[in-house]
């Protein structure tokens, strides 16, 4: 009787496993027509791409009298343009732009408050005094909030105003510019010289107009500028509100109030000749050695993007080849999306489930994600890697677990071109979640499971047998 019932199970058991097996083959090989990968977080990390194909860039315009160009599309941090992106250049207060992340990173920590009030000490004031260089007037006998001292930099590059958000971010200037420095080296930057937060030159005594110019100055890289820039518009947006601004008062309605003007020329509320519709902040700055830069943002049909052009002499020339790039960029690259979030995760092989009431997880995407594609591919062939973290082991996991466990990561390519990213971007990839809860089987299932698992790796042996003799 016991041997009746042991050979029922062995027949069932080969069926189930032909069966498991075909829609395996099945599987695999739809897989393989939709160009879908799975790697190891080492390769996936060794195929990540920061540099332009040639290819290209050989397409590209190149610009005579430019030490650095750059532009990086807004969400993901992919390269769209690159010309001498890795030459180090004096960009003077761009070094503001990275003051004003860790302000908003401090605030978004609970260290800071927007509205806290700030003292000015002896130095911020005799700094804010001097009218030649960019500055708003701050008093000792009255507190400032903190988000005014941040208008009059984002708006204004006010030095004072920036030794101020310095002070009261690591109360001294060397203690925050030391924070500068380790945030660049956190998202990989490693081409700069910080002298200070202000952007002034190195030996200018403050009130002598003949020494503005003495000394070296802040120098970063065009990618750098980049990096920044994209770290601070992708995680505080807010920060546009006041550098699109063209003229405000500072302390309005009051008996101190002072005009600011933005020295970026190209903002759509700028009433000069270099204006350009959707253009809606950051800055621009100018040092003796290396002349004029700009860092500028904008968004047309949802891509944002983020051109800098640094070390140009003529004024007219950076803000025709700002207009330029910024055409180009707008002309020959849109957005798609490629992943929409909540959808089924079709893209990876089936994962297994360990001691689970189900054998197999359902997977959904956390995420939408969206590429930046050249218009004139109307249908990308798009390339799919899947990155399992630890939770997955020899392609299973085990029950119990929970919907919105993360499983890994879907990392999205166009075919035949790895897509450059800027190493701190966000990139090209979408978490991978279970789409509901898996309960840990039944004692019961468990053996039946055990039983499938003895007759499967006995059946692989047999099969595994026959082959090896008949071949």
């Amino acid at each position: 009787m016991l041997i009746n019932i042991c050979k029922k199970i062995f027949v069932l058991v080969i069926i189930i496993n032909s069966i498991t097996t075909s829609n395996a083959d099945v599987l695999a090989t739809s897989l393989e027509t939709s160009e879908a990968k799975e790697t190891t977080s080492e390769e996936r990390n060794s195929s990540q791409e920061t540099k332009m194909p040639s290819e290209l860039m050989e397409s590209m315009p190149v610009f005579e009298g430019v030490k650095g160009s750059y532009i990086v599309d807004g969400l993901n941090g992919q390269i769209l343009y690159s010309q001498e992106a890795d030459q180090q250049v004096e960009v003077g207060s761009f070094s503001q732009l990275l003051l004003l992340y860790m302000v908003y990173q401090a605030i978004d920590q609970g260290q800071l408050n927007s509205q806290q009030e700030v003292w000015i000490s002896d130095d911020v004031y005799e700094l804010s005094q001097d009218y030649n260089i960019p500055n708003v007037p701050l008093r000792q006998d009255l507190p400032y909030s903190l988000s005014e001292l941040m208008e009059a930099v984002s708006l204004n590059a006010a030095r004072g105003a920036a030794l101020a958000l310095a002070e009261e971010l690591a109360g001294t200037e060397s203690k925050a510019l030391q924070q500068m420095k380790d945030q660049l080296n956190e998202w990989g930057e490693k081409e700069f010289n910080l002298i200070n937060v202000t952007g002034l030159s190195e030996d200018y005594q403050s009130g002598d107009s003949s020494t503005i110019n003495q000394g070296k100055t802040n120098q970063m890289t065009a990618k750098t500028v980049a990096t920044v820039a994209y770290h601070l518009i992708n995680e505080y947006p807010e920060c546009l509100k006041a550098s699109q601004v063209y003229q405000k008062l500072f302390q309005a309605d009051t008996s101190d109030a002072f005009e600011m003007t933005n020295p970026n020329l190209l903002i759509e509320e700028s009433d000069s000749l270099y204006a350009m519709k959707d253009v809606d902040g950051l800055s621009a700055s100018k040092t003796q050695e290396d002349g004029l830069n700009l860092v500028v943002t904008t968004q047309k049909n949802g891509l944002r993007l983020i051109v800098i052009v640094l070390g140009v002499k003529d004024e007219e020339k950076l803000y025709q080849i700002s207009q330029e790039l910024i055409e180009l960029a707008q002309n020959i690259y849109r957005k798609e999306t490629v992943i929409q979030a909540n959808s089924p995760a079709t893209h990876l092989n089936a994962i297994k489930v360990e001691n689970g009431r189900e054998n197999q997880l359902q997977l959904v995407y956390g995420e939408d994600l969206q590429l930046v594609v050249p218009i004139i591919d109307t249908a990308p062939r798009l390339v799919y890697q899947f990155t399992a973290n630890s939770h997955v082991k020899d392609n299973q996991v085990k029950a119990p677990i929970l919907a919105g466990t993360v499983v890994g990561q879907m990392q999205v390519d166009v075919a035949d071109y790895h897509l450059p990213i800027l190493q701190s971007g966000k990139g090209n990839a979408v978490e991978v979640k279970v789409a509901n809860d898996i309960k840990e089987a039944s004692l019961l299932q468990k053996i039946w499971s055990s039983i499938q698992k003895i007759w499967e790796q006995t059946w692989n042996s047999i099969r595994k047998f026959f082959t090896d003799l008949f071949n």
